[in-house]
């Protein structure tokens, strides 16, 4: 035998392999998220979790009893019918009398469920994020139990004398998370195209761009407040009806405007309910807490006076205002980190400007100094210290040279007068 059904359907099939025809239809009473068989020596079960959370079984699946046939005309329909048959029993979960408030009390949802040769496990979150599990025997003493819808009380989980929360001891330090970073957009590469499509065009093409985009940002005006009442309706419709994936496509839209007038159109009830929806989201998954701080905001913002007249709201926004204290405390830890980094930058930047300094006073003292290609050459060859004493013997010499030609000089220059006397006095001989 195998059984096949499907998400968003409410039928399950099954199907005789040897024969390879479907042998009975089991019809749910709603959608079907999940389905679980439990298989005995006599006898069998199968379980199936609704949309609304509700456990429906079906008794002996794999026996005609219970059967309803399907037409019976002729032999060759009786042959070929196939029975459909409906739930023989369910398991609802609830809260006590005293302690519901709100529909969610009234109905607990069941998310998932395991059957074994005589056990049923099903389990339901706490909290919205803390799974408790349960058993109930559906074979007892060989004969079926689930008869009749059975409607199961289950009163809240007294978390203040626990030691335990969400699996991490209370007293020890907070864990930290790593899945809180959210990107939102990545268009650095269409941004900087259009920078460099923004330097090519001209006057022309600018003033023509201006106008288009004038007209765009007045019909984005127009659609904005079209939208606004728009995601109220769809909002008012996904909180009646529970439907979580239209609630999703409501919560994603991030701008401040359409949220606002969103939650100034809907009533307090479905406000209510809202915050509600928000605060089990965001203690299920707290790196979504920035994606829907504006909800929440405007919920608070419009809707206060409603909330604060509200009974047994504590109690209904524990995890919520758990969330937020828990956010509170790194506060001072955040800001402590945020002026360390700060006086690292700064101290990097004053480091930068005494080397730019020291640089410049380099400069200045190497544009004094003269440059000898003698005394270059000298220190190639490692003949330094005797270039400097043959510069010196040098300079002695010149000078010794220049006293020595002033000498001669004088002498020739006596000379002349006394050749120019011998010369006067041979012509007058």
């Amino acid at each position: 035998m195998l059984l096949t059904s499907a998400v968003g359907d409410r039928f399950i099939n099954l199907y005789s392999i040897s024969k390879g025809t479907p042998q009975a239809v089991f019809v749910a009473s709603e959608n079907i998220s999940q389905v679980q068989l439990g298989v005995n020596k006599n006898h069998s079960i199968l379980t199936a979790i609704t949309d609304s959370g509700v456990v429906e079984i079906f008794n002996n699946p794999l026996s005609s009893e219970g059967a309803i046939p399907v037409g019976k005309k002729k032999r060759r329909q009786q042959a070929s019918a196939v029975q459909s048959r409906t739930p023989t029993s369910s398991i609802k979960l609830t809260r006590p009398k005293d302690q519901i408030k709100n529909t969610l009390d009234a109905n607990l949802a069941i998310h998932a469920v395991a059957c074994t040769d005589s056990v049923i496990f099903y389990s339901w979150l706490e909290n919205a994020s803390v799974p408790q599990v349960d058993s109930l025997k559906w074979l007892v003493k060989g004969e079926i139990s689930t008869v009749t819808p059975l409607v199961l009380e289950k009163a809240k989980v007294d978390t203040s004398t626990a030691h335990v929360q969400n699996g991490h001891d209370v007293a020890a330090a907070t864990h930290y998370n790593e899945g809180n970073a959210i990107v939102s957009e990545g268009i650095m590469q269409t941004a900087d195209q259009d920078s460099e499509d923004e330097e090519e065009e001209t006057l022309a093409e600018r003033l023509e761009k201006i106008s288009t985009d004038k007209s765009i940002s007045s019909k984005k005006k127009r659609n904005v407040h079209n939208s606004a009442g728009t995601l109220s309706v769809i909002l008012t419709q996904s909180l009646r009806n529970n439907d979580h994936s239209l609630l999703e496509t409501v919560l994603a839209n991030t701008d401040p405007e359409v949220i606002k007038n969103t939650i100034s159109r809907i009533n307090a009830v479905s406000a209510v309910q809202l915050l509600e929806r928000i605060a089990e989201r965001i203690a299920r998954q707290v790196y979504r807490f920035d994606q829907l701080s504006s909800w929440l905001k405007w919920v608070i913002v419009i809707h206060g006076t409603v909330l604060t007249n509200m009974p047994g709201l504590e109690s209904k926004l524990a995890s919520l205002h758990a969330t937020l204290t828990k956010k509170a405390d790194t506060l001072p830890r955040l800001l402590e980190i945020q002026g360390r980094l700060r006086m690292i930058e700064q101290q990097n930047e004053l480091k930068r400007e005494i080397l730019e300094d020291s640089d410049s006073e380099d400069g200045e003292e190497l544009s004094d100094v003269e440059y000898f290609e003698a005394l270059d050459d000298a220190e190639a060859n490692g003949d330094a210290d005797l270039l400097n004493g043959d510069v010196s013997n040098s300079d002695e010499s010149g000078s010794e040279r220049d006293t020595d030609n002033e000498e001669g000089d004088e002498i020739f220059s006596d000379g002349g007068d006394d050749m120019d006397g011998y010369s006067d006095i041979e012509a007058e001989g």
